[in-house]
């Protein structure tokens, strides 16, 4: 929300199969996971870590 992107939040926690799919997917049980049209980029700790060393702008889209 405070990069201005619009994005779809899933809650996994009220559906099993959907838990089921984000950890098969990103490889992990942990949440939340991030996705960016359709490739997974991280939990939050890498979200962070993306943002400190100027990447996530990039990864999602916005210019640096």
């Amino acid at each position: 929300q405070a990069k201005g992107v619009d994005f779809c939040e899933i809650d996994v926690m009220v559906g099993s199969s959907q838990r089921r799919e984000m950890s098969e997917r990103a490889c992990s049980s942990s949440v939340p996971q991030t996705f960016v049209d359709g490739n997974h980029i991280g939990d939050c700790t890498r979200l962070y870590a993306l943002d400190a060393e100027g990447k996530l702008n990039a990864k999602i889209g916005l210019d640096s």
